[in-house]
């Protein structure tokens, strides 16, 4: 297995995002996000929601799509598109509080 995310096969096997304007402007109002740096939020092949983030934890790439089981995949890579960690079958319910996990969270502000 290659360690480079490779989007054109990701997208292959990957389900439409039914409004992915609609997932990228529910990520926007939530404050957490903003903390991520997030910004360059670009829709590849309607299949895939790319953006860049520069957090404490986790600068880079993040990539998220839907797999065929209606649930989400991420990718967090670095600008090279080196994987650096990968998320399964996450439910839309915890895809912020993981993403921010990896991006930015700080245990002993809890």
């Amino acid at each position: 297995m290659s360690n480079k995310l490779n989007l054109s096969e990701i997208a292959n096997n990957s389900r439409e995002f039914y409004s992915m304007a609609d997932l990228v402007n529910a990520m926007k109002k939530k404050p957490i996000v903003w903390s991520w740096g997030a910004h360059n939020f670009v829709n590849y092949a309607k299949k895939i929601l790319k953006f860049n983030v520069q957090g404490r934890n986790f600068t880079g790439h993040v990539y998220i799509r839907v797999n065929g089981s209606d649930l989400f995949d991420i990718w967090l890579t670095t600008s090279h598109k080196t994987i650096k960690i990968t998320h399964t079958d996450i439910y839309l319910e915890d895809l912020i509080e993981i993403l921010d996990r990896d991006i930015e969270y700080i245990p002993k502000y809890s």
